[in-house]
């Protein structure tokens, strides 16, 4: 299958001017889950599905043009990287956060979690910043498995927290000739071939 290819020279005006983004967190740290009749054996069992979430994820922008211009990188992004992962037999379900519900992105995470009955997330966050060596752009990857937690919860509800399996950094100058020359697809490719090699999408198989 041919990678969708988006080059970043479209939005290189838009991308030149970006801000300072905001410290980037996990979206996922801990979460109490209500389950009627005990803990779900997708939670008990190491194998399972992921949840490939991405769009606006990460940096934060004040400008909804830029916000909208990198919601469309992760999302394209994203389906690359999903495009790869099922060729391999991978099996993963996907979530695509608007700009406008990236406020809720735990929880439609959650509920795409238990919906599919999944027990991994696998986020990819945009990085947009610069620091002593000038203006960056990235994107930061993890996967964390959900987990049923020892802390007490009340009758009916078994706490699952997010324990973090894989997490990889990639940083690019945001220079004129980066932007222009960036290919999204071949990229995707090196993220899913980084993952393959840790051996962390071998329980999702």
């Amino acid at each position: 299958m041919s990678p969708r290819t988006l080059t970043l020279a479209l939005a290189l005006a838009l991308a030149l001017a970006l801000a300072l983004a905001l410290a980037l967190g996990l979206l996922l740290a801990a979460h109490g889950s209500a389950i009627a009749q005990g803990t779900p054996a997708y939670l008990l069992d190491n194998r399972g599905c992921g949840l490939l979430v991405a769009g606006s994820i990460g940096s934060t922008f004040t400008d909804p043009q830029v916000a909208g211009m990198w919601q469309t990188i992760n999302k394209t992004l994203a389906d690359n990287l999903q495009d790869y992962l099922q060729q391999a037999k991978v099996k993963v379900q996907r979530l695509t956060v608007s700009v406008s519900e990236g406020a809720n992105t735990e929880q439609l995470a959650m509920e795409g979690l238990a919906r599919h009955r999944c027990n991994r997330v696998l986020q990819i966050a945009n990085d947009v910043s610069e620091n002593a060596g000038g203006r960056y752009f990235g994107f930061i990857v993890n996967v964390m498995r959900m987990v049923p937690s020892s802390s007490p919860a009340g009758e009916g509800v078994v706490n699952t927290t997010a324990q973090g399996e894989y997490t990889k950094s990639y940083r690019f100058p945001r220079t004129k000739e980066v932007l222009e020359t960036f290919d999204i697809g071949q990229f995707a490719f090196k993220v899913y071939e980084d993952m393959a090699a840790s051996g962390v999408l071998d329980a999702m198989r």
